[in-house]
């Protein structure tokens, strides 16, 4: 992300924050564990005014190599192997790290694991223990289901930015950027996306197998969690659905609720010392967007010297 100058005033600084940490790019298992690695730089326009510098750690995508699909190989265990080996090569000593969904698993790997780098952390809507939740299991269609994009969806960029503001609760520039970013055009102007669907299954596997031990972590915590409210919250493709889909949707969004919020004080009860915001009304994909001020601020208030 730009450096701001001294004439950039704090807020919009904030703002271009909180911009960017949709479109932070999650570090693949490959490579990662070879001290002579690179990192590659690029920019990715977020926003009038506002470029995320963004670092690619190299990996078999880069090389024609087709990208490994193992839950293994995406095991959080792996992650926090390749997030050390570029903290290294960046010379970054000491980092407060914010993880966002199945991304909290890392976080708590890392600190427990290297706590002499971390000074804090931040977990953005993250769960528990997926484990002890039940681990992965393979999914059953519903017809609450997010939509998969067809043909139609595919045949250009325009049309696939279309179809994504369909599944989102509002669209921001961040979140655009980033869906550009995961989309290869191929000739003649359709898309697809640069990742194959085997890699989500394989990431989404791995994280919800693993029972994070929260009790080697030494960082204080910011614990954040979102009540979706409203079925514009938790469904906002389904806006415009018949009655009984309409039915269905709000029966598991009473089911869901008091789920997450007991999920989010299980979470701040298993760090000690940690702080628990509950943000109301939110959407689990852009609350830190939505809700920036209150985020952002509330990652300010933390006092992040690292727990002795």
């Amino acid at each position: 992300m730009r450096q701001p100058d001294d004439r950039t005033p704090h807020f919009h600084t904030r703002r271009q924050v909180l911009l960017g940490i949709t479109a932070l790019a999650a570090l693949s298992a490959c490579g990662g564990r070879s001290g002579a690695a690179s990192v590659t730089d690029r920019q990715v326009a977020a926003a009038p005014d506002v470029s995320l510098h963004v670092r690619d750690w190299p990996s078999a995508k880069g090389s024609g190599k087709p990208l490994p699909t193992g839950a293994d190989t995406y095991a959080p265990t792996t992650l926090v192997a390749d997030l050390l080996a570029v903290l290294d090569a960046l010379h970054i000593k000491r980092i407060i790290l914010a993880g966002h969904s199945i991304a909290g698993n890392e976080l708590t790997l890392f600190a427990g694991s290297h706590p002499q780098r971390v000074r804090g952390l931040a977990y953005l809507d993250t769960t528990w223990d997926y484990l002890a939740l039940g681990g992965h299991e393979e999914p059953t269609p519903s017809s609450l289901d997010e939509p998969q994009p067809g043909p139609a969806d595919l045949a250009s960029m325009a049309a696939s930015i279309n179809f994504a503001k369909r599944l989102n609760k509002q669209w921001w520039p961040a979140l655009e950027a980033n869906w550009r970013d995961s989309l290869d055009v191929l000739p003649g102007g359709a898309v697809r996306p640069n990742a194959p669907p085997a890699i989500a299954t394989a990431m989404h596997m791995a994280a919800h197998n693993l029972s994070p031990d929260y009790r080697r972590v030494r960082a204080p915590a910011l614990v954040i969690t979102v009540d979706p409210g409203s079925l514009r919250n938790l469904f906002p493709w389904l806006l415009q659905a018949d009655p009984a889909t309409l039915a269905a949707a709000q029966e598991q969004l009473d089911f869901f609720r008091p789920l997450r919020l007991a999920d989010g004080e299980r979470l701040a009860a298993a760090l000690p010392g940690s702080k628990h915001l509950l943000i109301h009304n939110g959407f689990h994909g852009d609350f830190f967007i939505e809700h920036e001020s209150t985020v952002v601020d509330a990652i300010e208030a933390m006092r992040w010297e690292g727990l002795q």
